[in-house]
């Protein structure tokens, strides 16, 4: 067991991830000779040497020695290409059958080299050879890229009648002797063979290019090396199991893609010639599914078509090819198997009672030019091969086949027929109808099935078929024609004989047929009729093709519920907009409909043509009212102040009575009372809501405005009355007159002023001044021996003193000092009529630095 795991795994590394592929090799030189009698006249001139040294030379399914002669239906096929027989994965291509197809060589130590276009990565190689007139023995060399080479060893050569030391790769060609054109066609003979050379596995990563092969036998026997192909290893592993179905004048040809498609599709590429491309031609096109479909092809004409995979830029399969041939049509028998009647000898008229019976149903139009028919026959009991008889006959035409099929060896067994280029049925229309007529030599009496019999669902007929002759048809006709756009050439009309087909053109004369989709525009098109092959002259219409723009449209906003009449949109002067839920319904919106959020469309109308469609959003909002509860705010508040919630994105806008107008400034400072505030999404405003609210006013701190204060003494030290449970806090006037909080620790300076508040439930009141004086000596002021007068006071205050004053200073309310004056006297005057009305605090202070304060009013 573990030798065979070990097996396994070695297995597993030489071929890699890919399953094994099969590809001709084309042959680029080395063919030195012409064996191959092809196509109608004298084999001596259609080839240049016979396969043997007999003079006898293979034929193909299309050979005549002259235009009358019988061909010889089971020829080499006429494209050259051909499944081998040993290995159905194997295929092989044939040299030109107009040129060299040989690499011959006769006497010993003589031999060539074949060198090929397509070199590749080989793990097998498989040669055509043979050999005439006895078997030879040949040795040789593979030839790579690198100029290393690996030795062939001596290997037979089978002549090419009746051997099996070599798989037989194609048997039953027949032959011609070159030299009076008999063709000789026994069953299972000539034959071609297929030799097999392994490469080693160190030489598999080299590109092939070539074979050597010498004649190492002294006798009689003639080599021919017909041609080569490989196995390969790809890492872009290639379509298989290509089948074509034609019609008169087209054809598709289908494949069984890898497991894993080709990243880049397939690449395809189609020819009369037999000439395969190479890695460097270019494609006739490429598609990504696996079938490609061709039309307007010749009736008849045999086409070469390849295939590959397409990986990538740099990664490309191998060519796989196959052959078709246009207008022709199988039909296979499918009823029970055919019985063979009991004859001793019969000929091409003997009758039978027992034929098989099949009808081709040619295309209208069409004539049968040529037939092929194949079929099994299979023995029972005692029956023999070799007792088989068969014919083919077209009881339409009443014409056979000129010659009895018959079945060879003296065993039992199933042997198959094929028989290609008969004329029975030719110029045949309709249904045509065929009989299979097969007989037996030995066993029983009359029809039956019991010794020998055709095998149902075997027995085939191919007919290729042609047009028949026809006359030129009057033009059509045709009225001018106008068509709103877009518009094909399908829209077109006119009027041709029944059954004809309409062509129509850009042009009066020349150029090809538009295709079917091909836009049309305002001017002039010709339009022909054709029956068969036959066109008749063209026609001229004048078409009309009017072109009607999309409409200009913008998305729509709509506040409360609207309907389709009130949608707009913009276009050509004149014309009518229809409006639509979807892109593709037939139906138009009423003006009356409804409108919800969402996608809708229009199009331009000018007569009955119409535009394309344009999408347009809609939306329908209902916007709500937003959300905000009764609030309290301190003075000087202002509406930014105020909280709401609502809608994102939404803009909030405050009004100052219930009817709404009149926005108000997020500035606008509060006052108790109502304000209203809506929510507005684009110009979408809802309701308004009433917001109830309420100015905190907390009352300013009470207490002397004039304190006096000894050296030393803190912010602390100042005296108010405040409203129970508010917080206190003392500033100072900055140079720019704004207030800066300060300390209780704050040392108090002479003559400054302090201002204080009182904060409640967030609000703070304004500022009250106190002014500090400090006291420096034992001096005093006291209210008897200062004197101030009028007090109220309108113009001048007078001072009058025992001691001496040497500096007067007013206070207002705040705390801000108003007026100030020097001088040493025990009698002063101030003018105080700028001052206005109100409460003053007046501080003296007397040459020993004491200080008191006095209150006046100014009126």
């Amino acid at each position: 067991m573990k030798r065979l795991l070990h097996y396994f795994f070695l297995t597993l590394l030489s071929t890699g991830a890919y399953a094994q592929e099969y590809t001709v090799l084309q042959i680029a030189s080395g063919y030195n000779a012409d064996v191959i009698a092809n196509g109608i006249g004298s084999s001596a001139v259609s080839t240049t040497i016979g396969v043997d040294n007999a003079n006898f030379a293979y034929i193909t399914a299309d050979f005549q020695s002259t235009g009358t002669t019988a061909v010889t239906p089971n020829g080499l096929p006429v494209s050259g290409l051909f499944t081998s027989a040993a290995n159905a994965a194997v295929q092989f291509q044939m040299g030109p059958y107009s040129g060299n197809n040989s690499l011959r060589f006769v006497a010993q130590n003589e031999g060539g080299t074949l060198t090929f276009s397509n070199q590749l990565n080989v793990s097998k190689l498989y040669l055509m050879v043979t050999s005439g007139s006895g078997n030879a023995t040949v040795t040789g060399t593979l030839n790579f890229s690198d100029n290393t080479t690996q030795a062939i060893t001596a290997s037979t050569v089978p002549d090419w009648y009746n051997s099996t030391t070599l798989p037989v790769a194609i048997s039953g060609i027949g032959r011609v002797n070159r030299a009076n054109n008999v063709v000789d066609n026994p069953s299972g003979n000539p034959r071609i063979y297929q030799m097999t050379v392994n490469v080693l596995a160190a030489n598999q990563s080299k590109l092939l290019t070539g074979v050597t092969l010498t004649k190492t036998s002294t006798a009689e026997g003639v080599v021919n090396i017909f041609g080569a192909s490989a196995e390969i290893i790809p890492t872009c592993p290639s379509p298989t199991a290509l089948v074509a179905t034609t019609t008169a004048t087209g054809a598709t040809v289908s494949w069984t893609g890898p497991t894993t498609a080709p990243a880049a599709g397939y690449d395809y590429y189609y020819a009369q010639s037999a000439t395969a491309p190479t890695t460097t031609t270019v494609p006739t096109g490429n598609v990504t599914v696996n079938t490609v479909t061709f039309s307007e092809l010749a009736t008849g004409q045999l086409y070469y078509f390849w295939v590959r995979s397409n990986c990538s830029a740099t990664d490309k399969g191998i060519w796989k090819p196959i052959t078709f041939t246009t207008g022709q049509l199988t039909t296979t028998y499918t009823g029970a198997d055919i019985s063979t009647d009991k004859v001793t000898t019969n000929t091409i008229t003997s009758p039978t009672t027992c034929p098989g019976v099949l009808t081709v149903n040619v295309p209208a139009g069409y004539q049968i030019v040529s037939t092929a028919t194949t079929y099994s026959m299979q023995t029972a009991s005692d029956g023999y091969m070799s007792e088989q008889r068969s014919l083919l006959v077209c009881t339409t035409t009443g014409l056979s086949e000129g010659a009895l099929a018959s079945g060879v060896g003296s065993s039992g067994g199933t042997y198959q027929y094929n028989r290609s280029n008969l004329n029975i049925a030719n110029g045949a229309t309709g249904a045509v109808a065929f009989e299979l007529r097969a007989w037996r030599t030995y066993g029983g009496s009359g029809c039956n099935v019991t010794y020998n019999k055709v095998v149902t669902g075997t027995w085939k007929v191919t007919i290729t078929y042609a047009l028949l002759p026809c006359t030129t048809p009057a033009a059509p006709t045709a009225v001018a024609q106008s068509f709103c756009s877009p518009a094909t050439v399908s829209n077109l009309q006119a009027t041709g004989t029944t059954g004809s087909t309409l062509r129509w053109y850009a042009a009066a004369e020349g150029g090809t047929a538009l295709a079917t989709t091909a836009a049309i525009t305002t001017g002039n098109y010709y339009v022909s009729q054709q029956v068969q092959t036959c066109e008749s002259t063209r026609t001229a219409v004048a078409v009309t093709v009017t072109t009607v723009s999309t409409p200009i449209v913008a998305s729509q906003i709509f506040c409360q519920q609207g309907t389709v009449a009130g949608l707009v949109a913009n276009g050509t002067a004149g014309a009518t907009f229809n409006w639509y839920a979807d892109a593709t319904n037939v139906t138009a919106l009423s003006g009356t409909t409804a409108l919800s959020t969402g996608t809708y469309y229009v199009s331009e109308q000018i007569g009955t043509c119409e535009s394309s469609r344009v999408a347009v959003e809609i939306i329908v909002s209902n916007v709500p009212a937003p959300v905000a509860t009764a609030q309290t705010v301190c003075v000087g508040g202002t509406l930014s102040e105020l909280s709401v919630t609502g809608l994102d994105g939404a803009v909030y806008n405050w009004y100052p009575t219930a009817t709404g107008t009149g926005v108000l400034a997020l500035t606008t400072p509060l006052a108790t009372g109502t304000y209203y505030v809506s929510q507005q999404l684009g110009d979408c405003e809802s309701v308004l809501l009433p917001v109830q609210v309420t100015i905190n006013v907390v009352a300013v701190p009470q207490g002397a405005a004039t304190q006096q204060f000894l050296p030393g003494a803190t912010v602390a030290g100042l005296t108010v009355t405040t409203t129970a449970g508010a917080t206190v806090q003392w500033y100072l006037l900055n140079e720019s007159s704004d207030l800066v909080p300060v300390a209780l620790n704050t040392a108090l300076q002479d003559g400054v002023t302090y201002y204080v508040t009182q904060s409640l439930s967030g609000c703070e009141s304004a500022p009250y001044g106190v002014t500090a004086v400090q006291t420096l000596g034992t001096g005093d002021f006291s209210e008897a021996t200062v004197h101030l007068y009028p007090n109220p006071v309108t113009t001048v205050l007078n001072i009058s003193s025992v001691a001496v004053i040497e500096d007067v200073r007013i206070y207002n309310a705040i705390g801000q000092l108003v007026l100030q004056q020097y001088g040493k006297a025990t009698t002063t005057t101030i003018d105080v009529s700028e001052l206005a009305a109100g409460q003053y605090n007046v501080v003296l202070k007397n040459e020993s630095g004491a200080q008191k304060a006095f209150r006046i009013i100014k009126k």
